[in-house]
């Protein structure tokens, strides 16, 4: 399991951090303090380190940083103007956890997703040419989803659905083009499906799909225990209205 190492003098931004990164399936280590910083990177020796201007300013002059060949992910102040950042990844703050997401993957995997994807069981729509065919949405990101089908869809590759958001009281029709496809076998339980990107997505749609992923997000973080009376999402740039979704993603 990759190891990260978050310092930041916010504590509830460094708590909501923690709770994301091991959401995400890494090892977060968290702390506000300087020394502990210090002596956790020491010990640990983590694969990625996400600092705050206080925490880089207060263990930046040590030897122990300055030799260190870590990647950083800086987050910067709202207001507070502070010196040079380090090399590496800059944020803004409140933190944008699509950019957050795609930093943290490039740096600790080999073949890095793109986006957020999250496991949902929610009623899909797509079109062939005997009419609309009913399936289920298995697994969801702001740039694809899987679809498990109860019919094949051969010699064709691209494919028009239409996606209920439920709990956004919305519903999008989208194109995508068919990346792969599951044949049902007995390894996996006969399950039959495709793997779709979405294409021609306008900027519209996109940030649609972008507040109905961070909404499903939000409501699993709160879900989780290790999450729990920690997570606050002041901290995190919202790209939508928390209150309108009521549907938990499958876990």
């Amino acid at each position: 399991m990759k190891r990260v190492l978050i310092g930041d003098n916010r504590e509830e931004l460094v708590a909501t951090l923690e709770s994301l990164l091991k959401n995400w399936g890494y090892r977060a280590i968290a702390t506000a303090e300087p020394e502990i910083f210090l002596e956790m990177h020491k010990e640990l020796k983590p694969d990625l380190l996400i600092m705050g201007p206080a925490l880089w300013e207060k263990t930046s002059s040590s030897h122990q940083i300055k030799k260190i060949t870590t990647p950083i992910i800086y987050i910067q102040e709202t207001e507070t103007k502070t010196g040079a950042p380090p090399e590496g990844e800059t944020l803004s703050y409140p933190v944008d956890i699509f950019k957050l997401f795609s930093y943290v993957q490039s740096h600790l995997e080999k073949i890095p997703r793109r986006n957020i994807r999250l496991n949902v069981k929610m009623p899909g729509l797509y079109y062939k040419e005997e009419g609309v065919c009913i399936a289920e949405v298995l697994s969801l990101s702001p740039e694809g989803l899987f679809l498990k089908t109860g019919s094949k869809i051969d010699k064709v590759d691209n494919i028009r659905l239409i996606l209920p958001l439920i709990g956004m009281q919305t519903e999008l029709e989208i194109e995508g083009r068919i990346v792969y496809r599951v044949e049902p076998t007995p390894t996996n339980n006969y399950m039959q499906g495709m793997g779709i990107e979405f294409t021609n997505v306008n900027s519209e749609i996109m940030q649609t799909l972008e507040q109905y992923v961070e909404g499903l997000l939000f409501n699993e973080l709160n879900e989780r225990q290790f999450s729990r009376n920690v997570l606050n999402t002041d901290h995190l740039r919202k790209h939508t209205d928390e209150s309108v979704l009521q549907l938990t993603p499958v876990r």
